[in-house]
């Protein structure tokens, strides 16, 4: 469509020069300059009539091209849905034959597994029971055998027995025989004096059990009054009449070791129940009492090994001695080797 514009701008334009006159009287040259402003208008036809005509005789073919890509388009669509629900049927047939197939073949794998399985285990089975049958008899054998050792030794063992102790399964045999008799004669007199001699023998046997009960006592609370003696004498030697302060000895065991490298060891034993001793202290009072380390005397040693050999002799078998060559007497021989290497001679 035709349309008309119209601009207005003003414009400044600048002068200036020299102008000479005449002499007057002497004559000359003057300068002048300036600045004048003037409005300028400007309007401009536009005739668009040629460039519409063409514009809507494109337009119509944009219309029909837009037509024609639309048909184009829904054609493609439906093309291209046909060719999918095709690809989807094929796809899906193919993937189920697919997995009919290794399903297929998966059953015919397993099955002959199965049939090898149940051909192995039917074999295995009849092994077991060959096995079975054959250990049944083995065991038979074995059970006959050493069945009839046994009651070989059983019977040996019998025989032995009653040789050991022969007089006494007489007397058994004896008294079961006279027993019978006695229950089953009908002799009064036999089987009233049988009843009395039982009588008074199970008396004298209920008499030596009682007197064997009382000696066990008597022996028994005569030990207990040795050792309630023994206990109130040493009370006797080791408390005081009277009171007062003092000092109280304990025994104490004090070992010092010397290792490789300078390091010493302490080890400190004394009695249960008393109250602890400060290690220091004690090692302070043992140097003390003997400064510098000085030696034993022959009387001092003589007393260690007496002391010592009482008590591996109480400790070994409550007391008593042991036989020559036994456990023990080899413990109590070691055990004097090494009292004899360790204790201070000099």
């Amino acid at each position: 469509m035709s349309y008309r514009r119209r601009f207005s701008k003003t414009i400044a334009v600048h002068y200036s020069g020299r102008v000479s006159y005449p002499p007057s009287e002497d004559g000359g040259t003057v300068s002048y300059s300036g600045t004048e402003y003037e409005d300028v208008v400007v309007s401009i036809n536009v005739d668009t009539n040629s460039f519409d005509g063409s514009v809507r005789q494109c337009k119509g073919k944009v219309d029909l091209l837009t037509g024609a890509v639309g048909a184009s388009e829904a054609a493609q669509v439906a093309s291209i849905r046909q060719s999918s629900r095709k690809i989807g049927k094929s796809i899906i047939s193919g993937f189920f034959k697919t997995v009919a197939s290794d399903i297929s073949q998966q059953i015919a794998e397993l099955r002959n597994r199965i049939d090898s399985t149940l051909l192995h285990l039917q074999a295995t089975g009849q092994r077991c029971i060959e096995k079975r049958q054959q250990m049944s008899v083995d065991y038979n054998r074995l059970k006959q055998r050493y069945t009839q050792i046994f009651d070989d030794l059983d019977n040996e063992l019998r025989n032995r027995i009653h040789e050991l102790d022969k007089a006494v399964f007489a007397l058994k045999r004896t008294g079961d025989g006279n027993a019978l008799r006695a229950l089953t004669d009908d002799l009064v007199g036999t089987a009233a004096i049988s009843a009395t001699e039982s009588r008074l023998l199970e008396a004298q046997i209920s008499a030596s059990m009682m007197k064997k009960r009382a000696m066990d006592t008597i022996q028994s609370a005569a030990g207990f009054i040795d050792r309630q003696q023994a206990n109130d004498r040493a009370l006797g030697k080791t408390m005081l009449a009277e009171d007062g302060s003092g000092v109280v000895y304990v025994p104490v065991c004090l070992f010092e070791v010397h290792n490789g490298g300078g390091i010493t060891d302490h080890m400190l034993f004394q009695p249960d129940g008393m109250q602890p001793i400060d290690e220091a202290t004690l090692r302070e009072g043992f140097n003390q009492l003997q400064p510098n380390n000085t030696p034993h005397s022959e009387a001092d040693l003589a007393r260690i090994r007496e002391c010592f050999a009482r008590e591996v002799a109480m400790g070994v078998q409550g007391g008593t001695m042991p036989r020559q060559g036994t456990h023990e007497a080899r413990v109590i021989e070691y055990m004097n080797k090494m009292f004899n290497a360790n204790i201070k001679t000099c």
